[in-house]
């Protein structure tokens, strides 16, 4: 399942990227209606019922929870389950840049199929329209997929912001702009 992350600003000016409300909500009735429906029908559920239950508690405690802070100058990242969660803070002053990454999973690194398909991803988030001999190999075999990565790189370490399909990265494009000025770093490709 691909669930975008959302970026929405505060009024104290910095950027929060997390899951949007909506999975929450939509989890939380998913939760509500099969809990009714095994508890309704008058028996315990078997193990498949628990595993159900359980699964669906575990989706809406995830976290996921990015906050751009021009103010106190740190990035912070919260992840992992709502009473479990971990938290990792990075000084602005320590990011070199953020970089859009492409990756196409099913190809061969380094070979010029991987580079041309790298090239194109990049380019379809800048919403061009790919097109004349390219479009031709485009075409890839179904176990390809491509990916477009927004990390956050410092000296020591990248951190993985968000990793997107190809066909979400003029979104993942335009929160990468915002985050990075926001942030006041360059955005880079590759």
């Amino acid at each position: 399942m691909d669930l975008p992350l959302v970026l929405a600003r505060r009024k104290d000016g910095s950027l929060v990227y997390r899951i949007p409300i909506w999975f929450r909500i939509v989890m939380a009735l998913i939760f509500a209606a099969v809990g009714a429906a095994i508890f309704v029908g008058g028996s315990a559920p078997g193990t498949i019922g628990w595993i159900v239950l359980i699964v669906l508690l575990l989706a809406l405690l995830y976290r996921e929870t990015w906050i751009f802070d021009p103010a106190k100058k740190e990035i912070s990242h919260r992840f992992g389950l709502w009473i479990l969660s971990k938290k990792v803070v990075i000084a602005m002053g320590d990011i070199s840049c953020f970089r859009l990454i492409p990756w196409v999973r099913g190809s061969l690194p380094g070979s010029e199929a991987e580079k041309t398909e790298n090239r194109l991803t990049l380019e379809a988030s800048r919403g061009k329209q790919i097109g004349g001999e390219d479009s031709g190999k485009r075409k890839a075999a179904p176990f390809r997929k491509a990916y477009l990565t927004l990390a956050c790189e410092t000296p020591e370490k990248s951190f993985t912001i968000n990793m997107v399909p190809a066909r979400g990265g003029m979104a993942l494009r335009a929160s990468a702009d915002k985050i990075a000025t926001a942030c006041d770093k360059p955005l880079e490709e590759g």
